[in-house]
């Protein structure tokens, strides 16, 4: 190998290295305050349902909530147990932006989950 290709070979390493610190330490939400923390555990049992695909049990998928924001002041309701009938109110709609990831670093998609209004 010459010296263009050694050049070429430690960007990409760079580059790998760079997007695994990201996906690891930087993506995801911090520091979320009690009704933001309740709606992300929603979310996180929301993803869990909806998501059966035969991959994700194999751990190959993942998913990273990487935004939570409150859209407005409307009190809002989720139930977080259908069978049990358990029901949080907020004090206001939120939306979560999930980010989903191939062997936990690598990016490849991401989609939102609000509360509906019924």
């Amino acid at each position: 190998m010459g010296i263009r290709e050694w050049r070429y070979a430690s960007v990409i390493l760079l580059l790998l290295a760079l997007l695994t610190v990201k996906s690891l330490v930087l993506d995801g939400v911090k520091d979320l305050s009690g009704e933001e923390a309740e709606f992300a555990r929603y979310v996180a049992q929301s993803i869990e349902s909806q998501e059966k695909w035969a991959i994700n049990k194999t751990d190959a998928l993942s998913y990273k909530i990487v935004r939570i924001k409150k859209i407005n002041e409307e009190t809002a309701t989720i139930t977080t147990d259908e069978e049990k009938k358990n029901s949080i109110e907020l004090s206001g709609h939120y939306t979560a932006r999930v980010r989903k990831y191939i062997l936990w670093i690598l990016p490849y998609g991401d989609f939102s989950i609000s509360i509906e209004n019924k």
